[in-house]
């Protein structure tokens, strides 16, 4: 499993940095975790195009965790894919999705896209893979995600408050965990108030692992990521996500 790291940054997010994107690859399958803004310009600097993406899975539907999918539309479109990526949502918000995803599509797509749901105790595959929904904690309803292939698994927690009891159980056993760390830590108020973490409460997280396992920081803003940045050093095992940043389980 190949995790590239094509969106680190949140909303507005800093120069550098696209939205919330995430690419796993593996021998059967190409899977999008989100697909913020920026995400498919990352995909054609790799030479990768909508037509190599099997499945898009969308955490929640806040925009900058999907407003990217109308950007990778118009490029399916210049490649002349013969199908879009199906996308993957929560159940509970399935038709609220589809709405949506109607929405920001474009026409030419919009009765060719298939959107799918997985419950909470549901397994879906595609390819090679096992996704999982986990729910977290953001203000408003949003889902961490699993994913299982060949023995590795990784979890990337989309936005939500630091390891949520609810992933807690999964963060003991992955080998590659992907959390927000969307504020500085001198902002925990809003961090609550918000449904984020902050970079102290993102770290903190790396206890809940495996000694071997990594714990990557995402989702970053401008004031985050200048936190991260005059850190002398990190804990061990912890590493700051940039975008086409690559890792290997």
């Amino acid at each position: 499993m190949r995790i590239v790291f094509l969106g680190t940054g949140a909303a507005g997010a800093p120069p550098g940095r696209a939205e919330s994107c995430l690419l796993v690859e593996t021998a059967r399958a190409r899977v999008l975790l989100d697909c913020g803004s920026g995400c498919s310009a990352r995909l054609e600097a790799l030479s990768i195009t909508p037509c190599d993406i099997d499945a898009i899975v969308v955490t929640h539907l806040h925009a900058d965790h999907y407003a990217g999918i109308f950007g990778l539309a118009v490029r399916a479109s210049a490649h002349a894919c013969s199908r879009f990526p199906l996308l993957i949502v929560h159940h509970s918000i399935l038709e609220e999705a589809k709405s949506e995803f109607q929405r920001l599509l474009p026409r030419s797509w919009r009765d060719r896209v298939k959107v799918a749901g997985i419950g909470d105790d549901e397994v879906y595959v595609v390819g090679d893979v096992m996704i999982r929904f986990v729910p977290v904690e953001h203000s408003i309803s949003c889902w961490g995600v699993i994913l299982e292939s060949n023995k590795s698994s990784m979890i990337y927690t989309s936005d939500t408050r630091p390891c949520p009891t609810q992933l807690q159980h999964y963060l003991a056993k992955a080998d590659l965990v992907v959390h927000e760390a969307t504020l500085p830590s001198n902002l925990s108020r809003a961090a609550i108030e918000t449904g984020h973490s902050t970079v102290t409460e993102a770290v903190s997280c790396r206890k809940f692992m495996r000694e071997d396992a990594i714990l990557a920081l995402t989702h970053l803003t401008v004031e985050s990521e200048r936190e991260l940045r005059a850190w002398r050093t990190l804990p061990r095992h912890v590493l700051v996500a940039f975008d086409h940043t690559f890792y290997s389980l």
